[in-house]
């Protein structure tokens, strides 16, 4: 069964991947708008489903995304879209690397409530940010400066941080998932998590 779920993560995390990656390097802005009009929703709809019994918190992440989703946007029109592709591919690589090596090397568990996250994970989350970073610097380079210094770090921290801001709140509510849709990956707040702090990191950044 575990090595089902396995399969169908890493089976559905493809897809995901490859209609990101098609939709934000396709250059139409309509489209773009349109996927990003549509995650921003659909977390905006698991938190007031999921986190309705807790209302503080629910107004708190609702803020939370919101603001995210509009730097992000803010970010796609005075800049270029090239910097939408470069801010997901990021958080993609970092939690790849995370889920794929933790799940094979995982062994100390590093955070209470969230029991699954170990230190080996986080090795490869930062290890796989750095590869993508190194491989697609010349896509990137002449739209932002990428130091391997300051860069790596701040993308780390803020996707590791979004990621812990939504496992900390389905602590609290003691709740598994934070959604219905994308089957495997607990929803849209499960999924875009790390996506939802680092727009703000970038955009303070650039």
């Amino acid at each position: 069964m575990r090595n089902e779920n396995f399969i169908n993560r890493l089976f559905s995390g493809l897809l995901y991947f490859l209609l990101a990656f098609l939709i934000l390097n396709s250059n139409l802005d309509s489209i773009i708008n349109i996927f990003l009009l549509f995650l921003m929703l659909g977390c905006i709809f698991e938190n007031c489903i999921f986190f309705k019994t807790k209302k503080k918190i629910s107004i708190v992440l609702m803020l939370y995304t919101l603001i995210s989703f509009y730097l992000l946007y803010r970010i796609k029109t005075n800049f270029d879209n090239i910097l939408v592709l470069f801010i997901f591919f990021s958080c993609i690589s970092s939690d790849v690397g995370g889920y794929l090596i933790g799940k094979i090397f995982g062994k100390k568990k590093i955070i209470s409530f969230s029991p699954l996250k170990t230190l080996e994970g986080y090795i490869g989350s930062f290890i796989f940010l750095v590869l993508f970073l190194y491989f697609f610097k010349n896509k990137f380079e002449s739209h932002i400066q990428v130091s391997y210094v300051f860069v790596p770090f701040i993308i780390f921290f803020s996707t590791t941080m979004g990621d812990l801001i939504v496992s900390y709140s389905k602590r609290i509510l003691k709740i598994k998932e934070s959604g219905i849709f994308l089957k495997g990956h607990g929803g849209f707040l499960d999924r875009l998590d790390s996506l939802i702090l680092t727009n703000y990191t970038t955009f303070l950044i650039i």
